[in-house]
Order: C-alpha cells, then sequence, then structure tokens
C-alpha cells in the first residue's frame, strides 16, 4: 500500500518484532508521520536505526501505551483517591 499511494501517515498495529523493519521501510519511503504501540522495538540497536531513520526522513512519531483489562480496575481507587 505504501508503495502504491502517496500516504502522509501510517499506523504499526504488528507485532513488535515486526516494528523496526516496518516504521523503517515506511520512514524510507516519505512517510512523514508514523504512529505505533509498545514497544516500539526489542533493542537499543533498533531503537538507534529507527532514531537514525526518522531524522534521516524527518518523519514524526506518536506511540501509544493501551492498557485495558485488569490492570485498569486496579488503579481505579488511585484515580478515586486522587481525585
Amino acid at each position: 500500500m505504501i508503495e502504491e499511494q502517496r500516504l502522509d501517515i501510517v499506523s504499526v498495529t504488528t507485532r513488535p518484532e515486526q516494528h523496526t523493519e516496518q516504521m523503517i521501510f515506511a520512514s524510507n519511503q516519505g512517510i512523514k508521520g508514523i504512529y505505533a504501540e509498545k514497544p516500539l522495538c526489542m533493542t537499543l540497536e533498533e531503537m538507534d536505526a529507527i532514531r537514525q531513520a526518522f531524522e534521516r526522513n524527518g518523519t514524526h512519531l506518536e506511540y501509544g501505551l493501551t492498557v485495558t483489562g485488569p490492570s485498569m480496575s486496579r488503579q481505579e481507587p488511585l484515580r478515586k483517591a486522587v481525585n
């Protein structure tokens, strides 16, 4: 899809071990904004490669820290206490 259409942004929603290759590919194809869920990558070396590609290509990153399931219910008493 990236090679066929002129996209401005993409969302990387694949398995974490695929994120690095896909984010670098998208950046090298001229994508200016990428959204990805955590973890962004599996090693510091991969993070350096992503950073270098993004800096070289002017790509911006937004990442999600989605929390769902039981952990949300455990946080509710804390939220009530803080508010």
